[in-house]
């Protein structure tokens, strides 16, 4: 009997095993772990900035996977089963949607349900949430009897999670009927939302008669409708930009008509339509400006095509065929059969791993986790992750007190789990390099008759650092703690130490992580100096012994703002401005406020009167500045509300340097429109400066002729403000941010400086510095002026005095006929040279995405 109980117990755990348990292994050959599952996978979802990825299956079960391990179950039986899931960054939160109509409220960080809301009595189909964790925005379906047929409709609904309530509804018995949602998307930036539905029940009418409709989730009102028939595919970009495809039968085959709508900066939408010919199944855009458009069928080794937004292809995509694409932080990640592949913006593969299976299967689900680290990638039954090793590199200086450069330093880098990673000595420049994964390090340097020192490093990029390494006395050491905050006592991740000796000896100079760092030093004083973006400096002097912790707490940069508003009833006006640090808003009273001392960086501002609305987007530096918005005289609709400012013309602005000594052309070239951060690291988009007057000054501060324009720019600057925005682009990798916030503050710049990390000015075929680039709001290079006359003259008063002084040597010395002949020689190459680059006959820039091809001569 008991023996029998025991067979009995023993296959009970089998089975469970069988059904419940998934089979994890290594796959051979390409460190994938993969996980099989007995029920079919229904939905996966990676965390970005944590090693956490969730399974939902379609037994009920909820998985939590950490790293490479599986960790914790969850059973959802009893609210339904997870369809839907999407990650809100702002709360850390997974909102999930079930079969039972429930919101599921996860932390993936205990792996646990934190709260449910029923929501309706149906299975929830689609689901996206805001990143700021307001909104989520859902459908549901239920059955209905129209005209005596039994249908199947669906809702769409907006609730409001910080409130918990219903604040958008909208379904068949509305005033505005809705029959079927096929595809639900959220901008960005939480602004949009992107659906295309349909407004009746037709089986055959969705093809033709299917709509794109967006919403501003502000309002919550409905900005634009269209019919366009049923997409084969739709991607979004910020913006906001939408990219939809549709298949048509012509007598030729199939084709693609490709639609791209657009939402500008000042709510106005505007359209474009082209027809591609040949048929494609996917769609996604690259960047603002470009995107990938994937084949039914490869075409031998093509795969797809990547288009301009203007409907010319750029490229041929060949390559192993794409089953399933998605875009990422580093690029685009793509998945098949054969395997997973990530593709830089050009379609160009960076990084892939093969997968060896059998049968053909097509991907579910593919995506990346903790800081991209891990890549996923899903089929029916079974999961592979792979670890995607990203590697950077170390660059570490020696030095002595005295500035000499040390060799032989012995340098020991520990992981996290305290492992030793790497080891060696600097070499006889006084340099340690060494190439690892991205993470946390802890550096332990060493060296014969010097202090032992110790530092945490964050390496997230290519980094480089120098320290100053101190002979070894007697005196004792002292560990010093250092932690940077800011007001708010939230930990600064991009602050800069320096620690000085009294007579100005740099020992120390590095970026502090997050978790602050430690200081290890003899008995003495020295300086400790806190810098870090946009914040007020710190510094102090300490004497050890004595100090073991060190708080520094940095005030932000200030700055008075003062906004001026035209043609709005001014006790009906509200204003709002919303920055990360300072919020406010405002019922206007007067047609200019000034908001006093408010933190540097990046708002919005936003201004309501009557129907009328407008947001703008500033990013306010260290000088005080002032903005204009002015309405339209008469009240319009929502959707044709758009901001106007004094009109001013390009002519105006070239006349400040015509009435000076420059070269001026006018090229009357498409401009090219790109990306570049700023002198705090943040990305500066051009396109978004559109239809605005645009002024790039290329240069580098070593240039001397390059200072002789900062006056008219200044000039331009100050008297149009807003309306014709002014960038100086560095062209030079020796102007660290350091170089140029000492030339901003040297030469009063009152507006952004960008480095150019991409050639650029190369795209522009700058060759002479200074060289400025006008800009016109139709987005053609309306005028370039190069260098300076007055530099040009210089140079000649040069060369005239060292030929008078030459032809003086030749009549006391005849033997010095041949160094006069090789002078003038040199003079004349000189002034060629000068004149075939400054004074080109005629300059024709074809922009493609890819290819900048500059052509020079007559007859192009």
């Amino acid at each position: 009997m008991l023996r029998r109980v025991i067979c009995v117990i023993a296959v009970a755990i089998i089975l469970f095993n069988i059904v419940y348990l998934p089979i994890v292994n290594i796959a051979s050959g390409n460190r994938a772990v993969k996980f099989s599952y007995t029920s079919d996978i229904l939905q996966v979802l990676g965390i970005p900035n944590d090693r956490i990825v969730l399974v939902s299956l379609k037994n009920g079960s909820l998985i939590f996977i950490e790293g490479l391990e599986e960790k914790y179950k969850v059973e959802t039986r009893e609210y339904g089963i997870i369809w839907k899931m999407d990650y809100v960054k702002k709360k850390n939160i997974v909102i999930a949607g079930t079969t039972k109509g429930y919101l599921l409220i996860i932390d993936p960080l205990s792996y646990r349900i934190v709260d449910s809301i029923k929501i309706f009595d149906g299975p929830i189909n689609f689901l996206d949430a805001t990143n700021n964790g307001k909104y989520v925005v859902l459908t549901t379906t239920k059955p209905l009897v129209v005209s005596g047929t039994r249908v199947t409709a669906e809702n769409l609904i907006i609730y409001d999670l910080d409130r918990r309530i219903t604040v958008f509804y909208r379904d068949w018995n509305s005033k505005d009927k809705l029959a079927k949602v096929f595809k639900l998307k959220i901008s960005d930036d939480d602004r949009y939302l992107v659906i295309e539905i349909l407004d009746k029940f037709c089986e055959l009418c969705e093809i033709l008669e299917a709509k794109i409709e967006i919403y501003d989730l502000e309002s919550l009102r409905k900005i634009y409708s269209k019919m366009l028939g049923l997409s084969v595919s739709l991607d979004i970009i910020s913006g906001l930009r939408i990219l939809s495809t549709r298949r048509r039968l012509r007598a030729q085959g199939y084709v693609t008509v490709v639609n791209i709508i657009e939402v500008n900066s000042k709510n106005e939408i505007l359209e474009r339509e082209f027809t591609l010919d040949f048929n494609s199944i996917d769609v996604l855009f690259l960047d603002r400006n470009k995107f990938f458009i994937k084949l039914s069928k490869p075409a031998g080794d093509i795969i797809g095509y990547i288009y301009s937004v203007k409907g010319y292809k750029v490229k041929n995509v060949k390559g192993e065929n794409i089953e399933l694409i998605k875009r990422i932080e580093k690029g685009v990640l793509g998945a098949g059969s054969w395997g997973v592949a990530i593709y830089d913006s050009n379609m160009n593969i960076k990084w892939s791993k093969k997968l060896s299976i059998k049968e053909k299967l097509n991907p579910l689900f593919v995506g990346t986790y903790g800081n991209e680290e891990y890549v996923y990638v899903a089929f029916r039954k079974i999961l592979y992750i792979f670890p995607q090793v990203v590697k950077y590199n170390l660059q570490i200086e020696f030095y002595d007190v005295t500035n000499k450069k040390l060799s032989g330093v012995l340098v020991t880098v520990y992981n996290e789990n305290g492992e030793i990673v790497a080891q060696g000595c600097s070499d006889l420049e006084g340099i340690f390099a060494w190439t690892l994964p991205s993470g946390v390090y802890r550096l332990a340097i060493s060296l014969p008759g010097y202090l032992n020192q110790s530092h945490i490093i964050n390496l997230w990029e290519n980094l480089t650092l120098r320290f100053t390494l101190e002979k070894l006395k007697e005196a004792p050491i002292n560990k010093v703690i250092i932690k940077v905050f800011n007001i708010n006592k939230e930990p600064l991740e991009n602050a800069v130490i320096t620690v000085l000796f009294l007579n100005g000896t740099i020992l120390y100079n590095y970026t502090i992580p997050k978790n602050g760092t430690i200081l290890f030093l003899r008995d003495g004083k020295y300086v400790i100096m806190i810098s870090a973006p946009n914040y007020e400096p710190q510094n102090r002097t300490i004497s050890l012994p004595g100090t073991t912790l060190e708080k520094f707490e940095l005030d932000f940069k200030r700055a008075n703002l003062t906004i001026c508003i035209y043609n709005v009833l001014y006790n009906n006006t509200i204003l709002s401005i919303k920055g990360r640090y300072y919020r406010e808003s405002i019922n206007l009273s007067s047609s200019c406020i000034t908001f006093n001392q408010i933190p540097l960086g990046k708002y919005e501002i936003y201004v309501s009167s009557g129907k009328l609305e407008n947001v703008t987007e500033i990013y306010l530096s260290e000088e005080d500045k002032t903005i204009k918005i002015v309405f339209p005289t008469t009240e319009t609709p929502l959707s044709n509300a758009s901001f106007t400012s004094t009109q001013i013309s390009v002519e105006e602005i070239v006349s400040f340097f015509s009435k000076n000594k420059f070269l001026i052309t006018e090229p009357r070239n498409k401009a090219i429109f790109f990306k570049a951060r700023d002198n705090y690291g943040n990305v500066i988009d051009l396109e978004e400066y559109r239809g605005k007057i645009i002024i790039l000054d290329f240069f580098y501060t070593q240039c001397e002729g390059c200072k002789h324009v900062i006056p008219f720019l200044r000039e331009i600057n100050e008297k149009y403000g807003e309306e014709a925005v002014v960038f100086s682009i560095t062209v030079s990798p020796s102007d660290t941010p350091n170089v140029i916030d000492a030339y901003i503050n040297e030469h009063n710049i009152t507006w952004m400086i960008l480095h150019d990390d991409t050639g650029v000015y190369q795209k522009y075929n700058i060759t002479i510095f200074p060289t400025v680039i006008i800009i016109g709001p139709n987005g053609e290079v309306a005028y370039r002026i190069e260098g300076s006359y007055l530099e040009v003259e210089s140079s000649k008063e040069q060369l005239v005095l060292l030929i008078s002084g030459v032809l003086a040597a030749v009549n006391q010395n005849p033997d010095y006929m041949v160094l006069l002949i090789g002078l003038i020689l040199l003079a004349f190459a000189a002034v060629a040279q000068y004149y075939t680059s400054t004074f080109p006959e005629e300059e024709v820039i074809d922009e493609y995405e890819e290819d900048i091809i500059v052509r020079r001569g007559m007859g192009i």
